[in-house]
């Protein structure tokens, strides 16, 4: 990306951030069947951690951050120590896995920018598979479900 690409990306992104508090990047990582989408703002607008999440289509990652900012916003953020059915509309259980900031920095590129490189947690989505209601550590999950979700935050 040249230098003016990049400049135009953080304005972009800053703009997000001051119209809705937050914003989402999904990157498609090359030689590789991973995509993640993480937030960018929930630390400095909400005081809530950065989210990543990985496997999941970007309009619905957008959504399931959105809905995690939201609760955020209204100061009744989600309990990351507990699993959780309210992300999903229902439709399945989720943890937050805490990621350490050396992994984290493998990642959230811009949010270490925009955070300017401060101390600030993050934390995974991790989500359960609709077709053998495991998560990806559990006995039974395909090994194409694990592949789009890899483990980057601490195991509980």
């Amino acid at each position: 990306m040249n230098k003016q690409a990049k400049e135009e990306y953080f304005r972009k992104l800053e703009g997000d951030i001051a119209r809705n508090g937050f914003a989402t990047v999904t990157v498609f990582e090359k030689d590789s069947n991973h995509k993640f989408t993480y937030s960018v703002g929930l630390h400095k607008t909400y005081g809530h951690p950065e989210i990543i999440t990985f496997g999941l289509p970007g309009k619905i990652a957008h959504a399931v951050i959105g809905d995690i900012a939201a609760k955020a916003k209204e100061d009744k953020p989600f309990d990351l120590s507990e699993a959780t059915k309210e992300l999903f509309e229902g439709e399945g259980e989720v943890v937050f896995l805490k990621v350490s900031k050396e992994v984290a920095s493998k990642y959230l590129l811009s949010a270490f920018w925009f955070n300017n490189e401060e101390d600030f947690e993050v934390f995974q989505v991790v989500w359960k598979s609709q077709i053998d209601c495991a998560y990806p550590w559990d006995e039974g999950a395909s090994s194409d479900f694990i592949d789009i979700q890899p483990i980057v935050g601490e195991e509980r």
